[in-house]
């Protein structure tokens, strides 16, 4: 399982899995948070979400390959149960979500047809 971005509401403190969800929850200031995908404990950093339970990587299913958690393939993965080596076939709404997933956790621009991690960038996304 992935570490999760998570985001806390600033008066209540209540944890949403959507950034909109947080921010109309009391209109408060949001935090962004990482959920250990063990205990689901959250942390500050992306880094002390992994140590927490020490989640080690992510396996595909399929193939059984190891990937870490800020590879693009982590969140093919997730969302349709087979990375890109061993199953390389994904629809266009599915590279969109995988995509997006990717750059919700990471803050980097991958791409699934070429396989990359990604790179910074503030437009994506609006």
């Amino acid at each position: 399982m992935a570490i999760k971005t998570v985001y806390q509401c600033s008066r209540c403190e209540e944890v949403h899995s959507g950034y909109y969800a947080a921010e109309e929850c009391c209109q408060p200031e949001v935090y962004t948070l990482y959920q250990c995908p063990e205990c689901s404990d959250t942390h500050e950093t992306r880094a002390e979400a992994a140590d927490c339970c020490d989640a080690g990587p992510i396996q595909c299913p399929s193939c059984t390959r190891l990937y870490t958690d800020d590879d693009i393939a982590a969140a093919a993965i997730e969302l349709t149960d087979h990375c890109p080596a061993c199953n390389p076939f994904y629809s266009i709404s599915q590279q969109h979500d995988i995509e997006r997933l990717h750059y919700d956790r990471t803050e980097l621009l991958g791409s699934l047809a070429h396989g990359d991690k990604g790179h910074h960038s503030a437009s994506w996304y609006g």
